[in-house]
């Protein structure tokens, strides 16, 4: 059966003062998704308190799938487990996604076990929960970007959606038009 995407939990991981440009193609997106009965979450993640995965394994094995640090990641952890696609919306700075995405990133570790298993001829953590929303990545490049910046982040994101034992619906520019990554969206 197809899947088609009714929720998205979209994490706005811009640092700073947007521009108009990242501002405008975030709010014609979300509205557009809302138009097609998509249910959109955005958090800003500026907004939250969020601090850095200090590397403890405490989720693992003290408090197994909860991430003893006491901040916003508590609101995050049950929305992104009933989504349907976790949208990470990021600048692209140094060729890469802002810090405060990769923070949030780092932070999914909570929500896998510790334990291995292979998958697809390749050791991977053993699933927490029986599903897991399909992740995918639109950043807005920098001046000086090129194919390259975007050919590593289309591969990195795969690798980082089968270690969340998930999917990449896709990774985008917002150089491309909004139809496109509705069109994604829509259909994943």
């Amino acid at each position: 059966m197809e899947r088609k995407t009714r929720h998205v939990v979209l994490l706005d991981g811009h640092p700073g003062d947007a521009d108009e440009r990242y501002i405008r193609y975030l709010e014609t997106l979300e509205i557009s998704l809302g138009e097609r009965g998509i249910t959109v979450n955005r958090f800003q993640l500026k907004d939250l308190n969020l601090q850095y995965c200090t590397g403890c394994w405490m989720c693992w094995w003290g408090t197994p799938g909860r991430c003893i640090l006491k901040d916003d990641m508590e609101i995050l952890y049950p929305e992104i487990l009933r989504c349907d696609q976790l949208l990470y919306v990021s600048p692209m700075i140094a060729g890469y996604v802002s810090a405060l995405t990769k923070k949030v990133m780092d932070r999914l570790i909570p929500l896998i076990h510790p334990y291995i298993e292979v998958v697809e001829g390749e050791c991977h953590h053993r699933k927490r929960y029986d599903a897991y929303p399909n992740l995918a990545l639109l950043v807005q490049p920098e001046a000086g970007s090129d194919k390259e910046d975007m050919a590593i982040l289309q591969e990195w994101m795969p690798r980082l959606a089968l270690n969340f034992r998930s999917a990449c619906d896709f990774v985008r520019s917002m150089d491309e038009p909004v139809e496109e990554v509705l069109r994604e969206i829509a259909y994943a």
